[in-house]
């Protein structure tokens, strides 16, 4: 079986953002049973890269047809070395509105998703950017109607956006896990020795205001709490926990166990972030009900989040008040609460 991967290169492209799939498609090519030909294209050559070095694509894109290709790439670029002035010109357009058409997968890559969004393909959907404060490309990728989400891989549909260079090996297994199975991307993430992220680094935000937890579970989506001109915060609150001691019969791996999940830092029995602590210790766990700890978030959404990871890590969670509540199980069986109270909003005068 052959599969066609089209690699589309504007003029100031990223190397790196570009190597990654070439590299993970071309392992994938010798261990599996799918042939995967790739093929670089763009609207001149040489293309001068992002650092100055020239690239030859092996075709000009007047030369192919979209059609024949089973999935597109974009890598990124740098808007100093004339990134824009290609990837948010029509013939980019056209070859992504032809692959978007046919929901064919597309992978782009740090800033290039605004190439997505300019074709209009990423309008009410969900994707990422490269952005840092004071930065102007989650604004610009929000003026096209693209809902933006703070995580490194946001994938929604056949539609994949990730943030960076240092993202894009990821990407790349996700869109070939795609195009193949789970269980060939990650034979290939081992045969290329390719590190597993922990489960935290999914959900890491490039920023975080001040009334955001280091949980990294927070984004600019939307809060679910009805419209913010008619909700108005009682008193300002971030979401900090100082301390909490926490039993356990194996403090320390406790404490990676909240450590991994929560992305916090881990030393011996202490799980810690910003401002806050959970320490575990030796003793009995919180086994009996109604004792636990709890989390207050400022949104429903936050939570619906919270659940929508844990259960994602095959976690049981019992959704209580009406969804506004989870309730979660450590593996020492100590429960915590992750909540939102309504009543902390209230009606402008």
């Amino acid at each position: 079986m052959q599969k066609r991967v089209l690699i589309l290169l504007s003029n100031g492209f990223e190397v790196m953002e570009a190597a990654c799939f070439t590299e993970v498609f071309g392992w994938a090519s010798i261990y599996g049973d799918i042939k995967f030909d790739q093929l670089s294209v763009g609207l001149r050559s040489p293309i001068k890269t992002t650092f100055g070095f020239d690239v030859l694509p092996e075709k000009l894109l007047s030369e192919i047809n979209s059609e024949d290709f089973d999935a597109l790439v974009i890598p990124g670029g740098f808007g100093d070395a004339g990134f824009y002035e290609e990837a948010l010109s029509e013939p980019f357009f056209e070859v992504i509105r032809n692959f978007n058409k046919r929901q064919a997968p597309i992978a782009a890559v740090c800033v290039s998703s605004l190439s997505l969004a300019a074709a209009g393909v990423l309008k009410g959907r969900k994707a990422t950017i490269y952005h840092q404060i004071g930065g102007k490309r989650k604004a610009e990728l929000e003026s096209y109607g693209t809902a933006f989400v703070d995580k490194p891989l946001v994938i929604d549909g056949h539609l994949m956006t990730s943030t960076g260079p240092g993202t894009g090996v990821e990407l790349a297994l996700k869109l070939l896990e795609v195009m193949s199975s789970p269980e060939f991307a990650q034979d290939i993430r081992t045969r290329m020795r390719i590190p597993t992220p922990s489960s935290a680094w999914y959900q890491e935000a490039q920023v975080r205001s001040t009334e955001e937890t280091s949980f990294a579970l927070c984004t600019d989506e939307p809060a679910d709490q009805g419209p913010a001109e008619e909700l108005t915060p009682v008193k300002e609150r971030s979401f900090t926990l100082n301390h909490v001691g926490i039993p356990a019969g194996n403090p320390e791996a406790l404490a990676n166990w909240y450590g991994s999940h929560f992305n916090l830092m881990v030393e011996g029995a202490f799980a810690y972030g910003d401002g806050w602590l959970i320490a575990c210790e030796p003793g009995v766990p919180l086994t009996e009900m109604p004792a636990h700890f709890g989390f207050m978030l400022d949104s429903r959404a936050e939570v619906d989040r919270w659940k929508e990871y844990f259960e994602g890590q095959c976690i049981a969670v019992d959704a209580q008040r009406n969804g506004n509540a989870i309730f979660v199980t450590d593996p020492e069986g100590n429960s915590f609460e992750i909540f939102f109270d309504p009543t902390r909003f209230v009606a402008p005068a």
